[in-house]
């Protein structure tokens, strides 16, 4: 049995063509052309459905499936939970990570190595996501996670190699 993440809620229909709309649980990222989304109440309980399309609708993501062509179809799911197969991160979030990926992981510095601290909330921006890391100290450091400041990411071994900006650390 595949292993389910669960990544939103199906809140309400966009259109007349089947459309709806995704109240994610931080998840920041569309879903691929062909993906499968597996919709349900709980993992168990889940049915697949293949992404024909997905954009951006504020907060929430606008999904079209096949197979729900007709707004009343997609009705049907509201309320529905919607799942990723965990183990793959394909199509348009390849290189995206669930926000309980990265809370906890440890913040090294990419040249000297030295751990400067813990990871301990993400705040999701419309320009970037920030990145909120605790020293041992008890400074926060606000971390804009952008291709200069965010080196590698190792989830599966929790910690984030970064580039900290003497402006963005506090120091004078």
């Amino acid at each position: 049995m595949k292993q389910l993440q669960r990544c939103g809620i199906i809140t309400r229909t966009m259109g007349l063509k089947g459309e709806f709309l995704i109240e994610t649980d931080n998840f920041n990222a569309l879903f691929a052309n062909n993906d499968i989304l597996y919709l349900g109440f709980s993992p168990q309980f889940t049915e697949p459905y293949t992404v024909v399309n997905s954009k951006f609708h504020g907060k929430h993501i606008q999904v079209l499936c096949k197979n729900i062509t007709v707004k009343e179809k997609a009705e049907l799911l509201i309320g529905k939970a919607v799942f990723i197969d965990a183990d793959k991160k394909s199509g348009k979030y390849k290189e995206e990570f669930m926000v309980q990926e990265i809370i906890g992981c440890s913040a090294i510095d990419h040249i000297t190595k030295n751990t400067i601290g813990t990871i301990n909330d993400v705040w999701q921006l419309p320009a970037n996501d920030v990145w909120v890391i605790m020293t041992p100290d008890n400074k926060e450091i606000l971390l804009p996670v952008i291709d200069s400041t965010v080196i590698a990411v190792h989830t599966e071994k929790k910690y984030i190699e970064i580039a900290l900006i003497e402006e963005i650390d506090g120091d004078e």
